[in-house]
């Protein structure tokens, strides 16, 4: 673990010490978030990643895998598989989108399968209220919130440009169920792109201003 990434993410710590890890994949932050000394719950539906999870993580203190992906509502859901596994998604418009923009151009989506879906709510109620949320779900980051209806301490989800309004929809979802101040960090950066931490209205029009090709990166949202 990098102190770089270490002192990133430690700045979320708080008296619980649980993190959740949504769309873990492989686990680059669950093991950075177990080396921290805190709790996780690991939410990952590809049973490819499950494994990998399994192997690494099954035999450290505080490490729980859920086996589920998270939506808006329980049930079961389709995933479009990626022949890289960081890009499988559960958004067919996402995936045409990115298709569309070439930044995924030399990967392929191809093959379906039907994963289990819960409401984060429902992983709130079994696990306790987080003290940060890692979300990464490839374009399907607004129907997890959908499934969420109290406000969480500290969370960060994806965004890129393609896809700016769900971003936009996202960031005003999220202050709906309660007072945030915002920031961002560009790309694998691991730093705030901004020195001062903004409202949610502050953050739509800071977003509208980013001059980028294949702008992406991590919203962070802290509760006032």
């Amino acid at each position: 673990m990098s102190d770089s990434m270490a002192d990133f993410y430690s700045s979320f710590k708080g008296p619980g010490n649980l993190y959740f890890d949504i769309g873990a994949n492989v686990g680059n932050r669950t093991r950075v978030f177990l080396d921290l000394g805190v709790n996780v719950v690991a939410v990952e539906p590809q049973p490819g990643c499950q494994e990998v999870l399994l192997q690494q993580f099954k035999d450290r203190p505080g490490f729980t895998l859920i086996p589920y992906a998270l939506g808006s509502s329980e049930g079961q859901a389709e995933m479009i598989v990626s022949d890289a596994h960081t890009i499988s998604s559960m958004n067919k418009e996402w995936i045409q989108t990115m298709r569309n923009s070439g930044r995924f151009g030399h990967y392929n989506w191809y093959q379906p399968i039907t994963v289990p879906v819960i409401r984060l709510d429902t992983l709130i109620a079994q696990y306790g209220m987080p003290d940060f949320c890692k979300i990464d779900v490839e374009g399907y980051e607004m129907q997890v919130f959908r499934g969420l209806s109290k406000p969480i301490p500290a969370l960060s989800f994806e965004f890129s440009d393609e896809v700016m309004s769900s971003t936009l929809s996202c960031i005003r979802y999220l202050e709906s169920l309660g007072r945030y101040r915002f920031n961002l960090s560009l790309g694998e950066s691991l730093a705030f792109h901004y020195d001062s931490w903004c409202s949610a209205e502050e953050m739509c029009g800071r977003m509208g201003s980013l001059k980028a090709d294949l702008l992406w990166g991590d919203i962070y949202a802290v509760r006032l």
